[in-house]
């Protein structure tokens, strides 16, 4: 971690440090492992997909640009990237029906 400098600072990359050291990480050629045992449980429920406004998707669309680049993805295969701003432009009810029984209402 410390080899790449750590978490980032940046304004843009606040609420998704971790995303962006991962991408580090990997342009440096450190590798990882998947533990196929989970060791916490993720809740998705309506305070957190408020707490996902725009500003927030756009850095998380400019994380992965940047790490796709970092990766070397050509510049089509980036385009990726842009999930998180088509996301948060689905209405509730699209978001809501395609997340199924994941999302929680309060």
């Amino acid at each position: 971690m410390l080899a790449v400098g750590g978490y980032g600072a940046q304004s843009w990359v606040l609420r998704d440090q971790d995303y962006y050291l991962w991408f580090r990480l990997y342009a440096a050629g450190y590798r990882a492992m998947n533990l196929q045992e989970p060791l916490y449980r993720m809740r998705d429920d309506e305070d957190a997909r408020r707490r996902r406004n725009l500003a927030a998707r756009l850095n998380e669309t400019r994380i992965r640009w940047k790490g796709f680049g970092m990766l070397g993805f050509p510049c089509h295969k980036r385009l990726w990237a842009v999930k998180p701003i088509l996301v948060w432009a689905l209405p509730v009810a699209v978001y809501r029906r395609l997340r199924g029984k994941r999302l929680k209402r309060p």
